[in-house]
């Protein structure tokens, strides 16, 4: 019996074409009036309501005045732009738009929210020095440094003659007129953010090239140039050697050319159109307008660009132009049809020319057509005909090729590489002879000629015999076809169409104002804090210092060796230098999926139940090592039950918490590493895991792992070579960005155990660098080796320790990782494709409370206050002078206090205070009566009191918990009461200024509206990515090649020391040099005689 399709398990879920939100919302909306019509029996009210809803078109609140900017004289770059500017209509909004072509309609009639303002004449490239021969005869369009400069010129050339254009200068002069929003095309335009400034209005650019180096650096961002090549150069992201000293060389000479050239003569563009009405000196530089960018939407997708760091506000929306095919006129649909052996089709883009072409090249290309007459050529040509044109070419001056290429006959693309039309293949999945001429075609070729989908002509000095031998190989061989239908696959794969994503982002950017809290603190940051080497700076000098001191006293006669205190204190400086030194950084069918959950906390099984619950929703098989029973049976769902489960309390009291044993940063660390290696070792011994190791031969499609100190169960993933994703509860973390092939940029990411935000001090940076690096040692020194000898102990009677992988290995081997975290509460940090917030995932709509906790709650008249220190800090073990304050400061408030307490049997409980040993969290917070959620600050109540949008006072004890209640403070909606410092002033204070200013709830209330503005919902964003893991068979595309630098390699020390020793040699060089021509020539002495030189030998008389 065959196995049910992802899209049969998942009902309204489609892989390919995602319904947009409202979809369903429509027709669930259609399925009720219909059946409550029906019932009625009144046709003509049916007929009236079931148009009424499918008519229903959602609206984003009130629609937004957008300005956009598209003054580059691109075709291809306007055919984007179209598709974004006709959702944003049909949305609601009013656009007035600066651009070279008039928008097409298409039929629908926007005249009342459309304002064009049109750039007249249009830039003609060929009158000013760029005639379209030069491309088929000249080389130098290959090389990065002549594009670069070319780019620059050309950006510097349509920028002034956009500005120029009466109907631009005539808008510039316009009064009175205000926008919501500027959208620009970042490219080469950078002048017209100016617009910005004038109107103070938030930015959402447009990056049609996909990334580059500048806009890494908008966002807060150094580009790592040790794996990501310059966006024109022909390289990949597996560089030698020496292509990683021609990256750096060419990104440094990029970055130092746009600062201090290409960037002022566009200041002096927007100085002189925009100056007449601000002063000169007012205006912002063009850097400070970039870097004020909330939102950049990207041309980018993972087939076309290998993973590279990236941060929130960043957005890939590859694909955005390409909608379902559209009837082709009969002239196109009946050349195709009637191709018995297929169509190859021809076209060099918008802007180059095919009419344009050298006859010696043209003639190339006629020869081809009639050596190849089993095949039909459609050929994009700008002029009438030409003379002796084969029988088998159809020339057209213009061609809809997305439609065309939708066509089942066409064999081939024959396309110069530009990366709308090289996406607009893939999706379609037609292989690509590339003929590149210029900008980004060549390193798109290349990349997509290793990816196996095609094959590279150079157009200059073609031969008949090489163009027919490349068609011929890539028809023929059916390699091509498989590797185009497996891209095509990849990038049609996403959770949400990237035209309804690009729409989200810039309403999202209008919604909230800027979206200030996407700007991460390192986009004000040198580059030399950025890249700690201040710190460096002070820890050499240091280092240094210690050993001058040694040095001097040793030679004084002070025996080092002899004071074992200062001994050891000097090897422990030479140890950590030595460790630091040796450390580097389609439709798939329903799943068996092995769950590993052996922490036994039930806070974290809780979250973790809701994955299990929804995968087995879906129709997958779900195995899982747990600690708990399920409630209900399931016929798809096995336990592996570990049994009794490791009691925490007992090895860890609770005792010890509550008097603040763990409050120390370090201490914070080894409680993690110890409770990991315990948990992990009591559960690899439990017996039930023990016969699941060695007598289980299930055929695991993916294996899903809380990534939570218990690294050695990641083992599954070898024994059933099957690939991993991992589920990180506690959010982002250093050793998480190691494993997918990042490094953390310590100098504006806090590690996760300290109480610090993203805008450090120097102080601040200096103990954060020394956290961060005791962490990196002693995890990768102590702790994991600890993990690996767990893992070979209980894996080994599978195979020899010597053919298992380690540790480190396979947590490189990862596919996607989960991370609890949300934009809205976690500062933005560097990311990578692979790792993928779902904060929220687990909370769902309210249920109804027991009647008894709803009576109490709906009798409050002046609100609850809900009080509950987690899963594991039990309240009944609280200290008695403690328990004693909250009694007594709960008897004289006016509210109602629910408590979770595990024994109900309380002496003198206030007449307003009731406690259950368990209560229904999320859904208690939903009730619109709770005023105050008193809580420890664990992850998971964190995210259900914000998502409720209640104020919160922090009491936290280990972990995480400070953190987050430092967030939440700094964020306005919460305040934070340490444990020992709870006494009866303290704690009736707090919740009285909470409960009395009214800023702490309409903080909460914004904190809430951004928790829950997310474009697809958590749980089925993690949906997605667990089955697009099995239907990519791992999706080793989302991986970086980082993961296999060394640090020296990522941090580029072999390259900088290379052209330190370069520098160095030619500084030796030219000073000997120059030592000969300035040296004075020595004077010629006589020639001494004999008589001269026994003169001198003679002795002095007396």
């Amino acid at each position: 019996m065959a196995k049910p399709t992802i899209t049969q398990c998942c009902g309204l879920w489609r892989v390919h074409n995602p319904p947009k939100p409202f979809d369903r919302l429509r027709q669930s909306c259609t399925v009720v009036v219909f059946a409550f019509c029906s019932r009625m029996r009144h046709f003509s009210l049916l007929l009236i309501a079931v148009l009424g809803v499918i008519g229903f078109q959602p609206q984003s609140g009130n629609g937004a005045k957008i300005l956009l900017v598209s003054a580059f004289p691109g075709m291809s770059h306007w055919l984007m732009f179209e598709h974004i500017i006709h959702e944003l209509l049909r949305r609601g909004h009013e656009l007035t738009a600066i651009s070279s072509y008039r928008l097409r309609t298409d039929g629908a009639n926007y005249t009342d929210r459309y304002h064009e303002v049109l750039i007249e004449p249009i830039y003609d490239f060929e009158a000013n020095g760029l005639p379209m021969e030069l491309f088929y005869k000249s080389q130098s369009f290959g090389d990065p440094f002549f594009k670069m400069s070319i780019l620059w010129k050309l950006g510097l050339e349509t920028a002034e003659h956009a500005f120029e254009s009466a109907n631009v200068r005539t808008f510039l002069q316009r009064e009175g007129l205000t926008f919501d929003l500027l959208i620009a095309e970042q490219f080469v335009q950078e002048a017209f953010l100016m617009f910005a400034h004038k109107y103070r209005v938030p930015i959402v650019t447009i990056n049609t090239l996909g990334h580059a180096d500048y806009i890494d650096r908008a966002f807060g961002l150094l580009t790592p140039w040790s794996f990501v090549p310059h966006f024109m150069v022909q390289y990949d992201d597996q560089m030698t050697m020496v292509e990683r000293a021609y990256n750096v060389f060419l990104s440094a000479w990029d970055t130092y050319n746009r600062k201090f050239y290409y960037l002022p003569e566009q200041r002096k563009l927007a100085e002189k159109y925009f100056g007449a009405e601000n002063a000169t000196s007012s205006l912002p530089s063009i850097e400070d307008l970039e870097r004020n960018v909330s939102v950049v939407l990207v041309n980018n997708h993972i087939i076309s660009s290998r993973p590279r760091p990236r941060i929130d506000g960043m957005i890939d929306i590859a694909g955005v132009h390409i909608r379902k095919a559209k009837p082709l006129p009969p002239v196109l649909q009946n050349f195709l049809d009637a191709a018995p052996g297929g169509v190859i089709y021809i076209n060099f883009g918008t802007f180059l020319r095919s009419s344009g072409m050298p006859q010696e090249t043209l003639a190339v290309f006629l020869a081809l057509f009639r050596s190849l007459p089993q095949y039909s050529f459609l050929w994009k040509w700008e002029a009438d005909t030409i003379p002796n044109l084969p029988p088998n070419v159809l020339l057209q001056r213009w061609i809809p090729q997305n439609d065309v290429l939708a066509h089942p006959h066409v064999k081939l693309f024959v396309s110069h590489g530009g990366i709308f039309g090289t996406q607009e293949s893939i999706y379609w999945a037609r292989p690509i002879l590339f003929v590149p001429f210029y900008g980004d075609q060549h390193s798109n070729a290349l990349k997509f000629e290793r990816a196996g989908i095609g094959l590279t002509l150079q157009i200059i000095n073609v031969t008949v015999e090489d163009f027919r031998a490349k068609i011929e190989r890539i028809v023929q061989e059916p390699t091509f076809q498989q590797s185009v239908n497996r891209l095509s696959a990849i990038f049609r794969d996403n959770p949400i169409d990237p035209l309804e994503e690009a729409a989200f982002w810039v309403e999202y950017v209008v919604r909230h104002r800027g979206a200030a809290h996407l700007k991460s603190a390192a986009v004000q940051m040198p580059w030399y804090r950025y890249l700690l080497l201040d710190i460096l700076s002070l820890t050499l000098l240091v280092v240094f210092s210690a050993w001058w001191l040694l040095r001097k006293l040793a030679k004084k006669g002070w025996s080092v060796i002899n004071h074992r205190r200062h001994f050891r204190a000097l090897s422990y400086i030479i140890g950590c230098a030595v460790a630091f030194t040796a450390l580097g950084p389609p439709a798939v069918e329903c799943g068996k999926i092995l769950f590993l959950v052996p922490f036994p906390a039930p806070s974290h099984w809780l979250w973790i139940e809701h994955f299990v619950k929804e995968l087995l929703s879906r129709g997958h098989e779900v195995t899982a090592i747990t600690n708990f029973p399920a409630k209900e049976a399931h016929r798809n769902y096995t336990e592996i039950l570990i049994d009794p489960p490791y009691d925490i309390p007992y090895y860890f009291p609770v005792s010890d918490i509550y008097d603040s044993k763990y409050n120390s940063d370090l201490n914070n660390l080894f409680l993690y590493w110890r409770v990991g290696i315990s948990t992990t070792q009591y559960a690899l011994e439990n017996e039930n895991v023990q016969q699941f190791i060695e007598q289980d031969d299930t055929d695991f499609d993916v294996i899903i792992s809380e990534q939570f100190y218990q690294e050695a169960f990641l083992m599954f993933a070898h024994k059933y070579r099957a690939p991993i994703v991992t589920l990180c509860t506690l959010g982002h973390a250093n050793h998480i960005d190691q494993a997918m092939g990042l490094v953390t940029p310590w100098s504006f990411v806090p590690h996760p155990v300290l109480l610090l935000s993203d805008d450090m001090t120097f102080s601040e940076r200096c103990y954060n660098f020394l956290i961060s690096l005791a962490d990196l040692v002693i995890r990768q020194l102590y702790y994991i080796p600890q993990q690996n000898r767990l893992a070979q102990a209980h894996f080994a009677k599978i195979e020899g320790p010597e053919l298992m992988p380690s540790i480190r290995d396979l947590e490189k081997s990862i596919s996607v990782i989960l991370v609890n975290s949300h934009l809205s509460t976690s500062p933005p940090r560097p990311t990578i494709p692979g790792l993928v917030n779902v904060a929220g995932a687990h909370i769902k709509p309210a249920k109804e409370l027991p009647d008894d906790i709803r009576k109490f709650l709906d009798g409050a008249k002046e609100g609850v206050i809900f009080f509950s220190l987690g899963s594991y800090m039990k309240s009944a073990d609280m200290p008695k002078d403690k328990m004693k304050a909250f009694l007594e400061v709960f008897r004289n408030i006016k509210q109602r206090v629910l408590w979770k307490y595990e024994n109900e049997d309380v002496a003198r409980l206030p007449k307003n205070v009731m406690v259950r040993k368990w209560l229904p969290q999320s859904d208690i917070l939903a009730h619109p009566k709770v005023v105050l959620f008193i809580t420890h600050g664990g992850m998971f109540g964190s995210q259900e009191g914000i998502y409720r949008g209640v104020p919160m006072l922090y009491i936290p004890f280990y972990g995480d918990q400070h953190r987050n209640a430092l967030k939440a403070e700094q964020a306005g909606y919460a305040l934070t009461l340490n444990f020992p410092e709870v006494n009866v002033i303290t704690l009736g204070s707090r919740i009285n200024e909470l409960l009395t200013n009214p800023t702490f709830m309409k903080q909460a209330k914004r904190a809430s509206e951004l928790f829950r503005d997310n474009l697809v919902p958590p749980m089925q964003e993690a949906m997605h990515w667990i089955e697009y893991v099995m239907r990519h068979k791992g999706a080793k595309h989302l991986k970086t090649r980082a993961i296999d630098l060394s640090w020296t390699q990522y941090l580029m020390v072999d390259v900088v020391g290379f052209f330190a020793l370069v520098v160095l040699l030619a500084a030796v060089v030219f000073y000997k040099v120059l030592g000969l021509f300035l040296t004075p020539p020595k004077p010629k002495s006589k020639p001494k005689t004999r008589d001269m030189m026994l003169g001198m030998r003679k002795p002095k008389l007396n």
